[in-house]
């Protein structure tokens, strides 16, 4: 989970992870009260080390609804760089679709 002040105010994780492949989808998400603070990119950025100097993950992939580009400079902060925009479903509803700007980066991308 993401805390702050003691506080649960999101969640972030490594989703379908695959081990054949050394990759898995980077998912988050924050209470609205605490957006803009920078709180997101520092949990990714956490996630990104994790995921790549701890697993020793290849690549991590994210995407954010269209209608939501702040997640995307979220993204681009933490060194993803953007793919395509394709009809994906959301990790906190697998069923729904939506048009979602993919971001992906490389475990030699990640300073």
């Amino acid at each position: 989970g993401i805390v702050y002040d003691n506080q649960l105010i999101g969640s972030i994780s490594l989703l379908n992870p695959d081990d054949d492949l050394l990759e898995a989808e980077a998912g988050y998400c924050l209470a609205k009260n605490y957006w803009g603070m920078g709180i997101t990119a520092e949990a990714l950025s956490a996630i990104l080390d994790y995921a790549f100097m701890e697993i020793g993950f290849k690549r991590i992939h994210a995407k954010h609804d269209v209608n939501n580009p702040n997640s995307g400079k979220v993204m681009k902060k933490c060194g993803l760089k953007y793919i395509e925009t394709a009809n994906k479903p959301l990790a906190l509803k697998p069923d729904e679709m939506k048009m979602c700007d993919c971001y992906e980066i490389l475990n030699m991308n990640h300073a």
